[in-house]
Parts: C-alpha cells; structure tokens; sequence
C-alpha cells in the first residue's frame, strides 16, 4: 500500500523503518523476491554497521584491542544478535544510538544532529539515550552542555510534525494494555530468555 494510505497510529513505533521497509519491499518486487532472508537484509546490515562503529569508538577510547574487544562482545550479544536479524527496527536504534554516541566525543555536533533526527524517527527509546548523553556532557564535557543541548533540540524539532501521530499512538497503546493485561509480559521477554529464543529462531526460524 501507498505510504500515505498507512494508519501509524495503530502502532506505537516511528515511521522511519517502515518507510524503509516499503520500498525494501519494492525493490524485492523488481529483483523477483520477497523471501524472508531478503527482508531482513536492513536489519542484518545495520546490525553489522554498529559492530564497525563500536569497534572504531572503542579504538578512539583507547586502543585498537579494546576496539576489537567490545566490537566481539557485541557480536556476541544474544540481545543484538537477535535483534539484527527480526524485521523490525531495533537494529537500526543501535547503530544510531552508537553513532549518537560516536559523535558527541568527537564533538562532531552537526552529525549528531542527523543522528538524533533518524533516532528518534526510528524508535521513541533513543529518548532514554539522549538523556544518558546529556549527563554525560554534564560531567565530562561541561563546556559543552550548551552546544549539545541546542542540537538536541535541532535534531528532534522535525518531530513535532509527527507529534499528532504520536498522541494518537499513546492512545492506542492504553487501549491494548486494558484489553489485553498480560501483553506487557509478552512483549517483554526478559533478557534470561534471549540466549533461547536466539537458538529457537536460528533453529526453528521462528519463536
């Protein structure tokens, strides 16, 4: 269906994967495939992309050894594995989170803005990440708390455009969560449970 003809407000997620996934979904119409391993494509690639920018923040922290260290440990994150091949957006949320992260050390502010504009268009947690920052800043990079905030603040104004949407989406959600009681359960596994649900998706292709 036509981007427009989508009701957003039935979820409780920004638009931006979802765009990204029309037309991925397009283009496997052109190339003769919607098979699942061409739809989690994105996903696998953005999972990979944040093992290359943790590995390169790691090496500016200290050396190219811790780089590769904590690049393996996420590798080897059941949570990110996980999650960097589901159809969904989460993989997407680390790599900005990461990059968010990447270019504020650097002080590289005008990128960080970017950034902060894809996060937040992506999922509504990178709000929780912005915060981390921010106290951050405070500590280490004092003279810095105005600059970061003002492009904080740059890079989510084009959210108040999708602000109608995202009222509407709160809505939504208090409605699941009173029809259905158990769903925060459901949708919340827990981080015990990944390693299995890892070994069930690779094995069975499905939970």
């Amino acid at each position: 269906r036509p981007l427009t003809h989508i009701n957003f407000a039935a979820d409780f997620q920004p638009p931006l994967y979802y765009a990204l996934a029309h037309y991925w979904m397009q283009l496997g119409e052109l190339l003769g495939t919607q098979a699942e391993w061409f739809l989690r494509l994105p996903s696998v690639t953005f999972g990979m992309a944040a093992l290359y920018v943790i590995y390169i923040f790691g090496k500016r922290l200290k050396d190219e050894r811790f780089g590769l260290l904590v690049s393996l440990m996420l590798a080897t994150s059941p949570m990110h594995v996980y999650f960097s091949h589901e159809f969904r957006m989460y993989s997407l949320l680390v790599l900005t989170a990461l990059l968010s992260w990447y270019f504020v050390y650097q002080q590289q502010w005008k990128l960080y803005a970017l950034i902060a504009t894809i996060g937040i268009f992506t999922h509504y947690f990178v709000t929780l990440n912005i915060v981390a920052l921010l106290i951050y800043v405070t500590i280490f990079k004092r003279n810095a708390v105005y600059t970061y905030t003002t492009h904080t603040i740059a890079g989510l104004t084009p959210f108040v455009f999708w602000m109608p949407v995202f009222v509407q989406q709160l809505e939504t959600a208090r409605q699941l969560v009173e029809t259905w009681p158990g769903w925060q359960a459901v949708s919340n596994p827990g981080f015990v449970r990944f390693p299995g649900l890892v070994m069930a998706k690779f094995g069975l292709r499905m939970i």
